[in-house]
């Protein structure tokens, strides 16, 4: 019996060092791909950090020369008025936006005449106005003038009420603010 639990053991002991044999070189090329690996994600891992350090040194560097540039020479945004004026000396005043146009010129303007007998002309793109009253002109009123003849707009007036007129030429103020009604 002695015997037999010796060769057993012997057996035992051939079968665990074929196995251990056979299994040892897969065992140490998993551990070493599992090192690889390993390593692998913690370089990711480093060069992940070192690009978010990276950006944020350059968002603080972008941060610091706005502060100096700021410092330097303070911005000034121009006003409402300005912005307008800026705008309306941009524009052409033709019809058509910006695709392209037709042979002819064809400004996108109005004149209308009022009441008082005073004239305005305005383009309905940007809305710069030019006047024509007893009392004044607009220096730029003749460029308008040639703008609203190569236009194909209509020109429109006011009227005035007769029974206003009437009043009018009778010289009877009863309106409001005491004017003709």
């Amino acid at each position: 019996m002695k015997k037999m639990k010796e060769k057993l053991n012997k057996i035992r002991n051939r079968v665990i060092y074929r196995v251990y044999r056979f299994v040892q070189p897969l065992y140490d090329h998993l551990q070493s791909v599992v090192v690889t690996e390993i390593e692998k994600h913690e370089r990711l891992k480093a060069i992940a950090e070192g690009t978010r350090l990276w950006h944020k040194l350059q968002e603080k560097k972008r941060i610091a020369a706005l502060a100096r540039l700021r410092m330097e020479k303070p911005v000034i945004l121009p006003s409402i008025e300005e912005r307008i004026k800026l705008r309306q000396a941009r524009c052409s005043h033709l019809k058509g936006g910006r695709g392209p146009r037709s042979i002819v010129r064809d400004y996108n303007v109005g004149d209308h005449t009022f009441t008082d007998g005073s004239r305005q002309i305005k383009c309905l793109t940007c809305g710069r106005e030019w006047w024509q009253t007893t009392t004044h002109t607009d220096p730029e009123w003749d460029i308008a003038l040639q703008m609203t003849k190569s236009s194909t707009n209509r020109r429109s007036s006011s009227e005035i009420p007769q029974k206003a007129l009437r009043n009018q030429q009778e010289g009877i103020k009863n309106g409001p603010d005491n004017l003709p009604y």
